[in-house]
This record gives structure tokens, sequence and C-alpha cells, in this order.
């Protein structure tokens, strides 16, 4: 006996599915696999100032530290100028994603670079190179054709929904421009 029946003596009549970040992902999972499963979804994931002449740095940006922005936002591209993937970080504020991408110890290390390192270890491809796999092994030329297999597992992001929509699900997706591990261009593209 549920929860629900136990306390409100019926059923439930609907079913929602709400998630964030891994989550938001297995929201989309479950909106292309689970057709009949869930009622409605809500899917959740994800100021920069040029330094004038003279200041120093500690409260504005170098044309360095610029381009480094302008790499994040742009996302990975092969030697061809291809698109591996859609841009990265859109806005990064001293109190968010900043430190998760820097690594500054302020907010929790380097997280993005755990997650990186993690994921490529264990998850990214059909054949897990393990603990000595590094993020700066990754070959942009040849690995992303390696990453298929386990691409077809994780991937919830094939934007026909019409089954899913046919069947009466409903689904509010949402991003935060900040997050730094989960790209909010992913989910516009």
């Amino acid at each position: 006996m549920s929860l629900l029946e136990v306390f409100y003596n019926k059923e439930a009549e609907q079913c929602y599915f709400q998630g964030c970040s891994n989550g938001g992902r297995m929201a989309h999972m479950a909106a292309l696999k689970y057709l009949q499963m869930f009622n409605g979804i809500i899917s959740g994931t994800p100021s920069m100032l040029k330094c004038e002449v003279g200041q120093n740095g500690a409260s504005c940006l170098t044309d360095a530290e610029l381009d480094v922005i302008k790499k994040w936002r742009q996302g990975p591209q092969n030697q061809a100028g291809e698109q591996l993937h859609p841009g990265g970080v859109r806005k990064v504020q001293k109190d968010s994603g900043g430190y998760r991408l820097t690594g500054k110890s302020e907010s929790g290390g380097k997280l993005a670079l755990l997650f990186a390192k993690g994921f490529g270890a264990y998850m990214a491809f059909e054949d897990d190179p393990g603990a000595s796999c590094s993020p700066l092994d990754f070959d942009p030329e040849t690995d992303p054709k390696r990453l298929g297999a386990m691409a077809r597992v994780y991937n919830s992001d094939r934007p026909d929904l019409k089954t899913f929509i046919a069947a009466g699900g409903k689904m509010i997706v949402w991003h935060g421009w900040a997050d730094a591990i989960v790209t909010p261009c992913k989910t516009i593209d």
C-alpha cells in the first residue's frame, strides 16, 4: 500500500517526474523511453567585465582571462573547426560556476575536472580506460567517434517528443545559465 493510499485513502491520479542536472537528463530519458509512465515532467539542469587600462585584474578580467572565457563559450572543436559539442558556460559569476571551472577552493575545488576524469575513465567509452585516464588524454580528432556507443545509452537529447505528447504528457524544461558542467547551450540546441 502506498503512502498516498494510506493518507488520502485513494491511489494517485497523476504521476510527475522532476529532476535537475543529471536528473534533468533522466527526465528527458523518461519522456523518450517511458511514454505512459508520467503525466508531466519537469526537466531542469542549466557578468564578466574587461579591465580598464591600469586595473590589476583583482576586480576585472584581463585579455587572457577573457580569451579563456571565449573558449569556454565556444565549446570544443576539432582541427577542421567542426563543433564537437555545443558551447560551454554562458555566464560566469564569482559566486557560481566560475569556481567550478577554475578550481578555486572557495567553491569546493576542481569539481569539473573530477567530473571529467570520472566520466572519461568509467562512463564515456564502451571499453573503460580506467583510473589512469585523464581528461587531457582526450583526442578531439579520434575520440568523438569512440563516444557513440555510450552516447546511445546516456543521451536524452533527441528533440522528437511527439509520442510523449500524443500520450498526454507535458514537460517543463529549464536550465541555469551559470551551470559549469552541463552547458545550457546543449539544452537550447
